[in-house]
């Protein structure tokens, strides 16, 4: 429960200051002759955050909250919500693209080298974190409540733009290709953006998906020993159930040196996996677009 928490608390933004945090801000108050750098003012906040059941990775974002809502009097509990700065109001900070990460999470307005975050609403007047490279398309979108991120990688720079934005806690995304990335920062809805992406499969690739196949591997658990099993995969059956498309497979190991047992652990992890590959080879379809039946074959 207390991780589900603090991700909640992640992935919100700051819109007014909880009773916890304005403790914070008075004991830093307190503190201030003392810690005299930005750098001693974040480690504070790193240290206590974790005490209020916060993420420390949050640190930053305090650290900018407290000093653009500074008040020499201590009186945090009486600014009123004309007067409060959050994240979306935050100047765009000059940073080095190896030390964004720590600005994306946050989800603090930042200029790299050829990247950017920044706030900004879409035509419903809905808000959103928008992260771009190069200055003419969204590589990462916070949009409510949740981080999505684009399938393509144009160049090499633009690859090594993401790893350093997403380094430092942006790890469950939501997959867009380039052009839904783009309607979604745009104002369409996400679930008509999966809706025209599933159309668009159903339509123009699922003849060729059909009856092809693909190899892959991993390690699973089997009859209680590590084994690393690769696997031939074969799709047989395609089809729109309600809003999911519904794969059947037949997946034969390889390589097998003696008889497993698979268990319907082994199986959903197997089907998790071939969903995760569907996305890989199609390049539309999102692991959660489809449900896969796996059948194990000899």
């Amino acid at each position: 429960m207390r991780n589900i928490i603090k991700k909640i608390l992640s992935e919100t933004t700051t819109d007014k200051l909880s009773p916890q945090i304005i403790f914070l801000f008075k004991l830093l108050n307190s503190k201030k002759k003392d810690l005299k750098s930005k750098k001693s003012v974040i480690e504070f906040f790193e240290k206590r955050l974790k005490m209020i059941g916060k993420d420390s990775k949050e640190a930053q974002r305090y650290y900018y909250l407290y000093t653009l809502n500074y008040r020499e009097n201590g009186d945090y509990e009486n600014i009123t919500p004309e007067e409060f700065v959050n994240e979306k109001n935050f100047p765009a900070l000059k940073v080095t693209n190896v030390s964004a990460g720590k600005y994306a999470y946050a989800k603090i307005p930042f200029e790299g080298n050829n990247v950017r975050g920044y706030w900004e609403k879409d035509r419903n007047g809905v808000e959103q974190y928008v992260i771009t490279s190069y200055g003419w398309y969204p590589i990462l979108v916070f949009k409510n409540g949740k981080w999505y991120s684009v399938s393509e990688r144009y160049s090499r720079a633009t690859s090594k733009q993401y790893s350093n934005v997403t380094r430092d806690g942006i790890y469950n995304t939501t997959i867009l290709r380039s052009k839904d990335l783009k309607s979604l920062v745009a104002g369409s809805d996400e679930e008509k953006i999966k809706n025209s992406r599933i159309n668009e499969f159903m339509e123009n690739y699922k003849d060729d998906f059909l009856n092809s196949s693909f190899y892959s591997f991993m390690a699973l658990v089997i009859d209680n020993d590590y084994t690393k099993i690769s696997f031939d995969c074969r799709i047989t059956n395609v089809e729109l159930v309600g809003e999911k498309i519904v794969i059947d497979a037949e997946v034969s190991p390889k390589r097998m040196y003696k008889h497993y047992n698979f268990s319907d652990t082994n199986k959903e992890e197997v089907e998790e996996m071939f969903a995760s590959q569907v996305f890989i080879k199609t390049k539309i379809l999102n692991p959660e677009d489809v449900k896969i039946n796996v059948k194990f074959v000899n």
